[in-house]
């Protein structure tokens, strides 16, 4: 008999019978498990661990999710570890996520004020009454400061990351088509070091000949590798 699909299951019959309905093959069970975790989390936290402090019960859920958010690509790390191999994985994606991890970690540091000496959003809030009596009521930015720093935290682990998952791609486990992109890297530099900083390789390989020849007293073995080396260059231009 044919397994039933888990579109036509009513929802949430996962959750009495999860070993013969748990299939996720569908996106509606992912919604339903969303929910089932949000639910579950907002009535143990706020009626079992913080049921007399909202403000604590909202900061750890901050936390958690700053936390789950720098984690997003320890999965493909070790799959990519597993593997030992980034095929199908997109570069365009990596540098997304460095780019993205980058620009929020900038955004936090400005608005927490660091580099205004504590000046910035972050600083001490005046509010002026207009009128013959001047009013002005001083906040504190403590707890602003300290959200600051935990959103920092998380975009610096993200980066960690991001950075590692880059270095698989680049050179731990790189695809095909990250080797071909690196051999039209290569050529466009060589082609740059001729036009552009006018470097000519056969010249500059004529003088390690030349110094290899010298060292080494003549060595034919020596000079026809160096002499190997420079025409594999300049077959490559």
């Amino acid at each position: 008999m044919a397994a039933e699909s888990s579109i036509s299951q009513k929802p949430f019959v996962w959750l009495v019978h999860p070993r013969r309905y748990r299939r996720w093959d569908t996106v509606h069970q992912y919604v339903e498990l969303i929910a089932v975790i949000t639910v579950a989390m907002f009535v143990i936290g706020r009626y079992f661990l913080y049921p007399n402090d909202l403000l604590q019960y909202i900061n750890t859920l901050k936390i958690i999710s700053i936390l789950l958010e720098s984690c997003l690509a320890l999965p493909q790390i070790i799959l990519n570890y597993q593997r030992r191999s980034t095929e199908g994985l997109s570069l365009v994606m990596v540098l997304g996520w460095i780019v993205g991890d980058v620009l929020k970690m900038v955004y936090f540091i400005m608005s927490s004020g660091v580099l205004f000496h504590g000046h910035g959003s972050g600083g001490v809030n005046k509010f002026v009454q207009q009128g013959n009596d001047r009013i002005v009521q001083e906040e504190s930015s403590s707890s602003f400061s300290s959200d600051m720093s935990t959103f920092i935290v998380g975009c610096i682990f993200a980066l960690i990351m991001d950075v590692i998952v880059g270095l698989q791609v680049c050179n731990y486990y790189p695809s095909r088509d990250m080797l071909n992109l690196m051999e039209k890297l290569k050529k466009l530099w060589r082609r740059f070091e001729i036009q552009v900083l006018q470097i000519d390789v056969a010249s500059t390989s004529n003088v390690v000949v030349k110094n290899h020849r010298k060292s080494h007293g003549g060595s034919v073995g020596g000079v026809g590798s160096l002499e190997n080396i420079h025409a594999d260059s300049m077959t490559c231009l």
